[in-house]
């Protein structure tokens, strides 16, 4: 795997830490940490065997092209390069999201209610375990295209994408054989209509709600990151963009 050109990437010091013991990531220092992304050219990420059946990923890859049309509408995001460890049956969960399910990424929706953060749970989640919204983006969807969508399967809610906060490049490394899978996440803040979130069908899996203040954050990824056995490293997927989320909103910025 080709290492990171620290001349224009730079560990993200004070988050780094709260990422998990299987993380490592970067990003450029910027001043404001909304509105000026972490950059870097797409081929200077480090790269290895993927799931695709090579070594050569896709340049550009869709989340540069993604980067490029959503910033213009939503504002530039803060951008993150995150590479995570994870045991065969992780990843394969992911890479299977991607082969079978023709999915090419996530969005992670910040809903506000009454300004807290929405969060939920699932019938098969460990008990108490509660994190943000997310959903899968389909091949030939748009990232905002499947933030409106995702809201509305999982909350029963209108919704629209008010700010784009983060760009959350995710390299996921089979810890047997070191295969790569980049699957990026978009960190999307909702504009939702009125009325109250209600749990979907059977198909989604949500049981139940909870709102929390966005200090709170914290509190919920270190929840996250300790989870055991075989839910250890989806808990430290989800953990990071619980503890960025919690870093921009301590910016002192009101998105609420």
């Amino acid at each position: 795997v080709v290492g990171i050109n620290r001349n224009r990437w730079t560990e993200l010091s004070g988050i780094t830490g709260r990422i998990g013991r299987n993380a490592h990531m970067s990003c450029n220092k910027s001043s404001d940490t909304v509105t000026k992304a972490c950059r870097g050219r797409s081929s200077e990420l480090p790269r290895g065997p993927t799931p695709y059946g090579g070594g050569i990923q896709m340049i550009p890859r869709p989340e540069d092209v993604d980067l490029e049309v959503l910033s213009r509408r939503y504002g530039r995001p803060r951008e993150y390069f995150v590479r995570l460890q994870q045991s065969p049956d992780t990843f394969e969960y992911f890479a299977e999201q991607v082969r079978s399910k023709r999915k090419r990424g996530e969005v992670t929706l910040v809903i506000w209610l009454g300004g807290k953060l929405l969060l939920h749970t699932k019938d098969f989640y460990p008990v108490g375990t509660y994190r943000l919204l997310s959903g899968g983006i389909e091949w030939a969807e748009s990232a905002d295209a499947a933030a409106v969508r995702e809201t509305g399967e999982e909350t029963g809610l209108r919704g629209s994408v008010r700010r784009f906060l983060g760009l959350v490049r995710y390299e996921l490394v089979r810890r047997d054989t070191g295969v790569v899978l980049p699957y990026p996440s978009y960190l999307l803040e909702m504009e939702i209509g009125d009325g109250e979130p209600a749990p979907p069908g059977d198909e989604e899996r949500i049981t139940a709600f909870r709102s929390i203040a966005p200090e709170a954050l914290a509190e919920i990824a270190d929840s996250l990151r300790a989870l055991t056995g075989k839910w250890a490293d989806w808990g430290e997927f989800r953990a990071v963009t619980h503890s960025l989320l919690h870093e921009l909103l301590s910016t002192g910025r009101n998105y609420a």
